[in-house]
């Protein structure tokens, strides 16, 4: 009796070992390390939920956290058709306030390309003028617009650790942000000669990367919970995004 009673009483303390190896493999201190075994109670699997737009279509998916009915973020793609041109988007947005992204400081430099294009067509000539504002050096003679400080999210992968001390936004971000194009117009007519201005921003710096899981982290508080977690997606390109699962934890 006494042997099995010692017997039960080591595998019920290995048991315990156990189950806080397994809490403390992911929550630490205030943070959880990124794990996706989608058999744990704490992770969701999405089943590979494809968001995806087709021509002058918008679609959205909005995700609930923690399934109290009341959706927490939504994930838009956007593709717009219009006459003159078009674009296409994806956005990420915290449409709960109890909810918000974990995102990184960043400086985001504006750079500007200037070039100039003459084409001569008969007795006519045509002087383009080009300007590019970009957030990344177009040729070393670019000249540098403006410098700011921004926040943009924090990528992460797997066995990163996401921690209530990062920083976190309640706010829309951009997955994919496009490039735009305005109509080029013409400025001063001399003659024969003709002075067009094109104009163009490009934003692609902090798009997330095409064809790479990865992780955006989440917080969720309000006056009784403390909760972290990730999402768990790959932005396949601007208008077409898989979602695999999302991790949530009481903190």
């Amino acid at each position: 009796m006494k042997k099995s009673f010692k017997t039960c009483f080591a595998i019920s303390i290995n048991l315990l070992i156990l189950v806080a190896c397994e809490k403390d493999d992911i929550i630490q201190n205030n943070a959880i390390v990124i794990y996706s075994d989608i058999n744990n109670k704490h992770v969701f699997n999405l089943d590979s939920t494809k968001i995806e737009s087709g021509p002058r279509e918008i679609k959205t998916f909005e995700l609930d956290v923690n399934q109290d009915n009341i959706n927490d973020i939504r994930i838009t793609t956007d593709w717009n058709i219009h006459p003159g041109g078009g674009y296409c988007k994806s956005v990420i947005s915290c449409i709960n306030k109890s909810i918000s992204l974990c995102v990184q400081e960043t400086q985001d430099t504006t750079f500007i390309n200037t070039r100039i294009d003459t084409v001569y067509s008969g007795n006519e000539v045509y002087i383009n003028y080009y300007k590019t504002y970009s957030c990344r050096r177009i040729s070393p003679q670019d000249s540098i617009k403006s410098i700011e400080q921004k926040f943009i999210m924090k990528q992460f992968y797997e066995g990163d650790t996401i921690k209530m001390s990062d920083e976190w936004q309640s706010n829309n971000f951009h997955i994919f942000r496009p490039s735009i194009s305005s109509l080029p117009y013409m400025f001063e007519n001399i003659g024969n000669t003709y002075k067009i201005q094109n104009n163009k921003t490009i934003y692609d710096c902090h798009n997330l990367p095409f064809n790479t899981p990865l992780y955006l982290g989440f917080k969720y508080s309000d006056d009784n919970n403390n909760c972290l977690g990730w999402l768990h997606l790959d932005v396949i390109n601007s208008v077409n995004i898989i979602l695999f699962e999302y991790g949530y934890f009481q903190i």
